[in-house]
């Protein structure tokens, strides 16, 4: 029997919720592992409507356990919704998934439950414990079990005046016979070959159309640019029914990688024109090795150290909605089309590929990572082919305040040394000659290693929030050195303290 795959939750990427059609949901700081959190709206009959959640959380990072001939996982659910400061709806539940104990475990599992409110602006709490492990000392005898929270506003629609469809949800399939599973997150891969769309339809309660007439239905997939990919058009039949359940499969085939819409709509007689419609994506599978070695060096670039080791242990395919859902995060301005923060960072990192490339990807050199994580510096010292390392000298001591020393010194004597240690400026220039490797000595005879000295002021243009730095000084500098004479400069002076 195969063994459970036991990853350590720590190494799951960065924690977020996602609210793609309802719930308007914030990033949260989920403890242990990642869950998204997505509300649809319902009708439910009269002045109530139906919520519908559902909670995504990864199956490859939970406990699993050996359950006779099968693997099983023991969860624990605890959600609230309230209104008002008053709580008006709460459940507490496990949850005991079972898997096939000889085949890969699920990237994704789904926790769905519905709950009948008035329509309205509701804040959920929800808490989610992996009731098989637990965290802390003595091997977790004395910890707690690992966990998320999520904690967020939903918005539940009204549907007392009806005429109105409910909201898009989206189901996938890996093909006809297999069972489709919930893709809230309208995330596809190249080569499915289908979706599903579900929704329903309310007649308007005051005059709702006659039984027996028959509504034009169009559902159409329209790309980035808003060119109509598929359209189907067709005459649906309203038999009084109130609300009317509708399911529909498209078919992606055909569809590149890219971002599209999908559009619903419904015209007939007694009904003004109701539609709805639901972004999606279609991303690549494995793709070629040229670009996934491209994806795994913008990961590692953007990413935590953890969080990266944890992302290359994810599928090819789920490593760019994990990318994608990133960037998502990071819009400043999501409401808008495009993301100033993303094409920043392509900027950037063309600039660093075509500036540092060699032996490894220029992005990746230490030039390159600061290029992107600061930009461009506001000056630049550049020394290709210096006689000694005096000018290295030079330029640190002029960064410390001190005067060019003159040619003729050539050496500290060891009293000399000893006494600039008892002075503050002094012995912070001497700290900082050790650490580019000169020890005491100014001068190191007819070495010439090229080097170039960056300064940015005010820290830079910091890429990421988690960039930027408290500064000491009104700017960072950094010295870079050439210290194999193969064009591969490393990083060996910085007047702030960050990791690289």
């Amino acid at each position: 029997m195969a063994r459970p795959i036991r990853s350590t939750a720590r190494r799951w990427l960065a924690r977020s919720v996602i609210g793609l059609v309802v719930a308007a949901a914030a990033p949260v700081a989920a403890d242990d592992f990642p869950i998204y959190v997505d509300a649809f709206s319902y009708p439910a009959g009269g002045d109530s409507s139906r919520l519908h959640l559902v909670v995504r959380l990864p199956g490859r990072n939970l406990a699993w356990r050996e359950a006779g001939d099968s693997l099983e996982a023991v969860l624990r659910f605890d959600w609230s919704l309230h209104a008002f400061g008053e709580r008006v709806a709460v459940r507490g539940e496990e949850m005991r998934p079972h898997w096939t104990a000889d085949a890969a475990l699920p990237t994704w599992l789904h926790y769905r439950r519905d709950v009948i409110l008035p329509p309205g602006s509701y804040r959920l709490e929800l808490r989610c414990r992996d009731l098989g492990r637990k965290r802390g000392r003595l091997g977790g005898l004395l910890g707690r079990h690992e966990e998320a929270r999520f904690s967020g506003r939903v918005e539940l629609r009204g549907f007392a005046a009806g005429g109105s469809l409910a909201d898009l949800m989206l189901f996938g399939s890996r093909g006809e016979g297999l069972p489709a599973w919930p893709n809230p997150g309208g995330r596809f891969e190249l080569g499915e070959p289908f979706l599903e769309v579900h929704t329903a339809f309310v007649p308007p309660r005051e005059s709702p159309p006659p039984p027996e007439r028959y509504f034009t239905l169009v559902l159409r997939i329209t790309d980035a640019a808003g060119a109509a990919r598929f359209e189907r058009r067709g005459g649906w039949r309203y038999d009084g029914d109130a609300p009317r359940p509708l399911r529909f499969r498209l078919p992606l085939a055909g569809l590149p990688v890219g971002d599209y819409h999908l559009h619903l709509n419904l015209d007939g007689p007694g009904l003004t024109a109701s539609g709805a419609e639901l972004p999606f994506s279609i991303t690549i599978g494995a793709g070629s090795p040229a670009d996934q070695a491209e994806l795994a060096t913008e990961a590692q670039l953007v990413l935590e150290a953890a969080d990266f080791s944890a992302w290359l242990d994810l599928p090819a395919a789920e490593r760019q909605a994990v990318l994608r859902d990133f960037w998502r995060r990071q819009d400043p301005e999501p409401e808008l089309p495009g993301n100033a923060t993303q094409q920043e960072f392509r900027r950037r990192f063309a600039m660093a590929q075509a500036r540092y490339g060699g032996f490894r990807p220029g992005a990746l050199t230490d030039r390159g990572r600061m290029l992107v994580r600061y930009g461009e510096p506001d000056a630049v010292q550049v020394e290709v082919m210096p006689e000694n390392r005096r000018a290295l000298i030079d330029a640190l001591r002029v960064l410390h305040g001190h005067q060019i020393l003159d040619p003729g010194q050539t050496t500290w004597t060891a009293d000399e040394a000893e006494r600039s240690l008892d002075e503050a400026p002094d012995r912070e220039l001497v700290r900082d000659m050790s650490r580019i490797g000169m020890g005491n000595q100014p001068e190191l005879g007819n070495e010439s290693e090229p080097f170039e000295v960056w300064i940015y002021e005010l820290g830079g243009d910091p890429l990421l929030p988690r960039f930027q730095l408290n500064l000491r000084n009104p700017r960072l500098t950094v010295i870079f050195v050439d210290r194999g004479g193969y064009g591969d400069y490393e990083l060996v002076y910085s007047s702030e303290d960050f990791e690289f």
